[in-house]
């Protein structure tokens, strides 16, 4: 009866929204990837699912995340992962290749630099660093602790912090903040109490660090090379950063309680646009130096007779400016066929995720992707 109930919903939203939802989105370009993948010789043929997508930051490169093969295990499971690296005009049939393996993660396991010449990316328990300008590779080595990637603090850094989790006592264990070059030089680091993950800034030269204090955690704003606190705030999730630096919007991470997205100015804390409600949001995408989002609204439902368990079912994908709060578009996504590695909590996993979006810098561009293809659009004005 619930999965009923999660068929009729889809299709009454179907009918409500339509095609008119994706009116201010001008398709570029659609491509199937799956004949662009290269396998290594003797592996047993197998379909990929779509994790992550980006564009670079001058809009010219598109990077597409996929899953090898059907993924049924846990979230400490590793995955192997192809990442495939393609111009933004989707015609090339040579795109470049790079392989890794990772765990199920929250927020992006690889990063591109502004011109997507240099990529960084989780690759097991180390940090790879591939880059293509010099047709070299090197790796940022995590020896006995834990590293997480934060991406790049300008055009030539990027940030890792470093810590132990083994204790886990966050609160007098002690993390570093390390700076690294594309040649994997480290060239500059920062210590400090309470064990959190930083990640960089839209705003050039910044980044935000997420900590534990006695007894919760707190984000701050970081200045680079002062290492000076710029400002505080209370806020315990880690967010994502749009309109350069000047906000940050929160996935909710509680689909039980269908909770709401949160977008907050930074300038007074102040949450952002109650005219849109978009429930969990993920995965959320945002605009670095805009102010659009995309995500997920989910719905949830009480699993009969058990002790928190649930459905969870996507209504719809929406894109809107969190400024204003206009809804740009509003769609129900395609499923993919298996859940691309997605872990999304104890009481549930999704068994099949919808198609994934990523936003472009300035959110004038939205790349969706899903199973083997992606679609290009961009976003018009009315």
């Amino acid at each position: 009866m619930p999965r009923l109930i999660l068929a009729l919903l889809s299709l009454s939203l179907a009918a409500a929204e339509g095609e008119d939802g994706r009116a201010r989105l001008q398709l570029i370009g659609e491509r199937n990837v799956s004949t662009l993948i290269h396998e290594a010789p003797g592996t047993e043929a197998h379909l990929h699912s779509i994790s992550q997508l980006k564009i670079s930051d001058d809009d010219r490169w598109i990077a597409v995340d996929l899953v090898a093969g059907h993924y049924d295990g846990r979230r400490h499971d590793v995955q192997h992962h192809h990442l495939l690296l393609l111009p933004a005009d989707l015609k090339t049939n040579t795109p470049q290749q790079f392989e890794f393996d990772s765990r199920p993660v929250v927020g992006s396991s690889f990063f591109l630099s502004s011109d997507a010449s240099v990529l960084v990316i989780e690759n097991g328990p180390d940090i790879r660093v591939d880059n293509r300008r010099s047709n070299s590779s090197c790796s940022v080595f995590s020896g006995s602790e834990v590293l997480d990637l934060g991406g790049f603090i300008n055009a030539d850094l990027f940030v890792v912090s470093r810590y132990n989790h083994v204790s886990h006592d966050y609160a007098n264990e002690i993390a570093r903040y390390e700076l690294y070059d594309s040649g994997c030089k480290l060239r500059d680091f920062w210590e400090s109490q309470g064990t959190g993950k930083a990640t960089a800034s839209p705003e050039k030269g910044r980044m935000f660090l997420r900590y534990f204090v006695g007894t919760h955690w707190e984000t701050e704003l970081l200045d680079w090379p002062s290492w000076k606190v710029v400002k505080r705030w209370p806020f315990w999730q880690g967010g994502l950063a749009g309109d350069n630096g000047r906000v940050l919007c929160f996935e909710s991470f509680s689909g039980s309680l269908n909770s709401p997205v949160q977008c907050r100015d930074l300038s007074n804390g102040a949450i952002l646009a109650k005219q849109v409600v978009i429930h969990d949001g993920d995965p959320l995408a945002v605009a670095g130096a805009g102010t659009l989002a995309v995500g997920n609204d989910w719905f949830a439902l009480w699993k009969p007779f058990t002790e928190g368990e649930y459905w969870a079912h996507v209504k719809r994908q929406v894109l809107w400016d969190f400024r204003s709060g206009e809804v740009l578009g509003s769609w129900v996504p395609k499923l993919q066929r298996d859940n691309a590695g997605k872990w999304k909590g104890a009481a549930y996993t999704i068994e099949r995720v919808p198609f994934i979006c990523a936003l472009s810098r300035t959110g004038t561009l939205l790349l969706e992707g899903g199973d083997e293809t992606v679609r290009l659009s961009r976003v018009t004005a009315r």
